[in-house]
């Protein structure tokens, strides 16, 4: 099982985790989570990959 890191500010908060309690769809926040859950166990499940282009910084 994979460890998922989440970007933490300098001050501590997770602004993932504020996001992610303040969401207030329960269906969508369910299926946040589960779609975690299956990468921390290493199945990404169905994803398309991302064009190469997108990824290059200028």
């Amino acid at each position: 099982m994979n460890m998922i890191k989440y970007f933490k500010l300098q001050n501590g908060r997770v602004p993932f985790n504020e996001w992610l309690k303040v969401l207030r769809d329960p269906r969508a926040k369910t299926k946040i989570v589960r779609r975690i859950d299956q990468l921390a166990l290493n199945n990404p499940g169905d994803h398309k990959p991302v064009d190469m282009a997108f990824g290059k910084c200028a």
